[in-house]
């Protein structure tokens, strides 16, 4: 079941609401966080700062990028969107997504713009 179709939670579901963090997608190979985070940098003519961009959450990180990105070159935010969705077009779910989806609850809650646990 998709949350993007619209569909209800199935009746045999049981209660609750599963919140799922990113990761679940650092087990999956061949998709880095590290180099997601590089590729983004990289747009956007931006040096890894001293502090490591990895400590900070995305949220605050993918600001800081599209900021300096739109300031210092006119980066386009959808030039950072398409990014993001070409690194994880292609993450096929690891064995830590099924075993999620296994626990077969009505609702799953995630911060990750990819479809893993579609």
């Amino acid at each position: 079941m998709s949350w993007h179709d619209g569909a209800l939670p199935l009746a045999s579901a049981a209660p609750g609401v599963l919140l799922v963090g990113n990761g679940p997608n650092r087990l999956s190979p061949g998709h880095s966080w590290a180099e997601l985070l590089m590729n983004l940098q990289q747009a956007v003519g931006r040096r890894r700062s001293r502090r490591a961009d990895g400590d900070k959450p995305f949220p605050l990180l993918y600001e800081e990028l599209y900021l300096h990105g739109a300031r210092q070159r006119q980066v386009p935010e959808e030039t950072l969107i398409s990014l993001i969705a070409d690194h994880t077009r292609d993450m096929a779910p690891n064995p830590v997504h099924e075993q999620l989806l296994a626990l077969n609850v009505a609702h799953v809650l995630t911060t990750n713009y990819d479809h893993t646990l579609e």
